[in-house]
């Protein structure tokens, strides 16, 4: 098990999320998501757009996320950090907890022609995953519409 002083950093301050986070208490449904209200907010509905809305997102996409952010498939300093930390149980609990949660779409400004262009784009290479423009998924795949744009 890797124990590097940056991995014991980032599940410290992982915990000390799920111990300072709004709306984590000892009855929460998913102890773990209190983990993960520290960045992506109580219900999974980020208010900041440096993480993205991970409520409402399909549980295999969840669950395949965090172990893609474990095995380093996906590389992220803090999220590989966390992931790691997580058992299996774990895992599927924050899966379970945040597809559940309905996500709000964030309102932000858009430029109409990179939004037109967007459109081409997403039809030519997005839409066999990423359903209705964005607005649905298949059970593997993410919801896009709505996300913060960076």
């Amino acid at each position: 098990m890797n124990t590097s002083p940056m991995r014991r950093f980032v599940v410290s301050l992982g915990l000390a999320c799920c111990v300072l986070s709004p709306g984590a208490s000892a009855g929460d449904q998913a102890p773990i998501g209190a983990l993960c209200a520290g960045c992506h907010g109580p219900s999974g509905n980020s208010s900041n757009p440096n993480f993205p809305i991970i409520a409402g997102q399909s549980p295999i996409f969840i669950t395949y996320a965090l172990k893609a952010f474990a095995a380093g498939v996906w590389p992220s300093t803090v999220m590989g950090g966390i992931a790691q930390g997580l058992s299996e149980d774990q895992i599927r609990a924050a899966a379970a907890y945040f597809s559940r949660q309905p996500m709000v779409r964030q309102r932000q400004s858009v430029d109409p022609d990179k939004a037109a262009r967007g459109e081409q784009i997403h039809l030519r290479l997005c839409e066999k995953c990423h359903l209705s423009g964005g607005r649905e998924y298949d059970e593997y795949e993410a919801v896009l519409v709505g996300q913060w744009m960076p």
